[in-house]
C-alpha cells in the first residue's frame, strides 16, 4: 500500500498544474483567482506529503505496477482529487459541502450530473473549471486502462494461482483489455495523450470556425472528448454545424483509444473491419431509428441517442417530455455505454457482445452431449469460462447498484422515474437530467455520487479496496501483511476448502 500512496502523492502534484488554465481565466476575465490557488496548495502538500511519508522497501516503476496497485491507485485518485477539486465550488459558488462534493464528482468521473439551475450565472473561470475537471477525469481513465493492460502483463502470478486480481483481470481481459497499444508503457501514455490532445485541439478550432466564442468553443470540446456533458449554456447548441462537431468528438471519446492509435498510424482500413467498432456504430444506428420513430425529429432523436450511447449527456429538448418508449430507449443506452478503453462509461458495449455471444453458445451446450467441448469464441480467440462468468457477474453487480440506488432515492421522496433515470445515469457516468438535482435530499445526492465512483472504477475495484480498508481498520491485517493481504489469496484447494465445514 505504501507503494500505492507515494505514487499518489506524484500524481497530486502533476494535479496541482490543471488549476493554471482557470487562473488564467480569471485574471483575464476579471474575476476571483484564490479559489484556484486553493486546490494548488493543498495537492502539493498533500503530494510531498505522501512521497517523503510512503517509502517502500522495494522501488517499484508505475509501468510494473501489478494489477491491484493499479486499480486501488487509480480509485484513491479519483477520491483524493474529487475531495481537493470540490473547494472552488464551496468559495466561488458558495456551495454546500454535499453540493460541491457532488459537482466535483461529477466532473471528474465524467459524469456530468449537476445542482446548478443556471451555469451562465456562475464566473467563467469556474465554468471552465468544471469543463476542466472532465477533460482531466477522461484521460484519467484511459491512462487507468493503460495501466491494467501494462499489469496483466506483468502478474504471472494469475497463472499460478488464484488471487484476488485475477476476478478483476477477467473482468477486462476478456473484452479486449488484453490488446497491445504500444511495446511499452511510457510510449502508450504518450501515443494516448498526444491523441487525446489532438482531437482536443481539433474540437477548439471547428467550434471557433462555426461561431461559438474560443471560451465556449475550449469547454465544450473539453467536456465532449471526454464524453463527459458539463456546457456553459443553460440551453444546449441546436446549430447542425456544431451539433455534428460535438457529435464526432463524442464518438471519437466513447471508441477504444487502441483503434484511435492504429487510426493516427495510418490504417484507415481497419476502423470498419473492426468487429466491436462495427457493432458499435450498428447498434447506434438502431437506437437512433427507434428514438425517431416516436420522436418525430431527427435532430433531437439523433443527438439525444448518440449522446446517451456515448455516456455524454449532452440533451437539446425537454426529456421529460418524451414519449414512455423513447425514454426506455435511451435509459438502455445510457446502461450499455461506450467501448472499454474509452472515456465513455456504462456496462460497455464490448461486454453487452461478449453476453449476446454467450447466449446461442449455453444453447448449444445445453443441447450437446456432456461430454462435448464447445468452446466460446470471440473475435478468433477463445474466451475462458471464468471469463464468462465474471462479466456476467459485474452486469449483475451494475444492475443491482441500479436497484438500490434507485429505492433510496424513492423513498428520500422522488419519483420512480427521476429516480432510477438519475441512478442509471450517475452509474452510467452519463449526465442526462430530468430534473433538478438541486432539490434532491442529501441523501439521494449521496447515493448518486457513491454511483458516480462505482460506475466510473468498474465496481469490483471499489469492493476490493473497500474490503481491504474495512479488514485494516479492524486490524485484521498487519502492516507488514498488508501487501499480501491485499494483492494476493493464496490458492485453496477443493478438497482443503471442504474440510473446514
Amino acid at each position: 500500500m505504501e507503494i500505492v500512496l507515494r505514487y499518489l502523492g506524484y500524481l497530486l502534484l502533476i494535479f496541482s498544474v490543471f488549476p493554471v488554465i482557470p487562473i488564467v481565466a480569471a485574471v483575464y476575465y476579471g474575476e476571483n483567482v484564490i479559489p484556484f490557488f486553493v486546490p494548488v496548495v493543498i495537492s502539493i502538500a498533500l503530494g510531498i506529503g505522501f512521497i517523503r511519508l510512503f517509502r517502500p522497501a522495494n522501488k517499484v516503476s508505475i509501468s510494473s505496477f501489478d494489477l491491484p496497485r493499479g486499480i486501488s491507485l487509480s480509485a484513491l485518485s479519483f477520491i483524493f482529487i474529487s475531495l481537493i477539486g470540490m473547494t472552488p465550488y464551496i468559495i466561488l459558488s458558495k456551495s454546500r459541502f454535499i453540493d460541491a462534493l457532488f459537482e466535483s464528482v461529477s466532473g471528474f468521473t465524467t459524469t456530468g450530473l449537476t445542482i446548478f439551475t443556471d451555469v451562465e450565472s456562475l464566473p467563467r473561470s469556474l465554468l471552465l473549471w468544471r469543463a476542466e475537471t472532465q477533460w482531466i477525469g477522461g484521460l484519467g481513465i484511459i491512462i487507468l486502462f493503460l495501466v491494467i493492460v501494462a499489469a496483466m502483463r506483468h502478474q504471472d502470478s494469475l497463472k499460478e494461482s488464484t488471487t484476488k486480481a485475477r476476478a478483476i483481470a477477467n473482468l477486462y481481459q476478456a473484452q479486449g483489455a488484453s490488446e497491445k497499444l504500444e511495446a511499452s508503457m511510457q510510449k502508450s501514455m504518450r501515443n494516448t495523450i498526444l491523441i487525446y490532445g489532438v482531437y482536443t485541439l481539433m474540437g477548439i478550432v471547428l467550434l471557433t470556425l462555426v461561431g461559438l466564442t474560443t471560451f465556449e468553443a475550449t469547454a465544450i470540446s473539453f467536456t465532449a472528448i471526454s464524453t463527459a456533458g458539463f456546457s456553459v449554456t443553460n440551453q444546449f447548441y441546436t446549430a447542425w454545424p456544431v451539433l455534428l462537431i460535438v457529435s464526432f468528438l463524442m464518438i471519437a471519446g466513447a471508441v477504444s483509444f487502441v483503434i484511435h492509435n492504429r487510426l493516427f498510424k495510418g490504417y484507415f482500413g481497419e476502423l470498419w473491419s473492426n468487429r466491436r467498432f462495427r457493432f458499435y456504430i450498428v447498434s447506434i444506428s438502431v437506437a437512433v431509428l427507434l428514438v425517431f420513430a416516436f420522436v418525430r425529429d431527427f435532430k433531437v432523436a439523433f443527438f439525444n441517442t448518440l449522446s446517451a450511447f456515448t455516456t455524454t449527456g449532452f440533451t437539446i429538448g425537454n426529456l421529460s417530455l418524451l414519449p414512455v418508449f423513447a425514454m426506455m430507449v435511451l435509459v438502455f443506452c445510457m446502461m450499455m455505454g461506450g467501448m472499454l478503453g474509452s472515456t465513455a462509461g456504462g456496462i460497455k458495449i464490448d461486454r453487452i457482445r461478449l453476453m449476446l455471444k454467450s447466449i446461442p453458445w449455453l444453447v448449444k451446450k445445453a443441447i450437446s452431449p456432456s461430454e462435448a467441448i464447445i468452446p466460446l469464441k470471440q473475435d478468433g480467440k477463445i474466451v475462458e469460462n471464468e471469463s464468462l462468468i465474471i462479466t456476467q457477474a459485474f452486469a449483475f453487480c451494475y444492475l443491482l447498484t441500479i436497484i438500490i440506488g434507485t429505492a433510496i432515492i424513492i423513498v428520500t421522496g422522488e419519483s420512480f422515474l427521476d429516480s432510477s433515470f438519475q441512478t442509471v445515469s450517475a452509474i452510467g457516468g452519463v449526465g442526462m437530467q430530468t430534473t433538478s438535482i438541486y432539490l434532491f435530499h442529501p441523501v439521494a445526492k449521496t447515493v448518486l455520487i457513491v454511483a458516480m465512483l462505482f460506475g466510473r472504477l468498474e465496481i469490483f475495484p471499489v469492493m476490493v479496496l473497500g474490503k481491504f480498508l474495512f479488514d485494516y481498520a479492524r486490524g485484521k491485517i498487519r502492516k507488514r501483511d498488508e501487501d499480501t493481504k491485499l494483492f494476493y489469496t493464496p490458492h485453496s484447494s477443493s478438497r482443503s476448502w471442504k474440510k473446514r465445514f
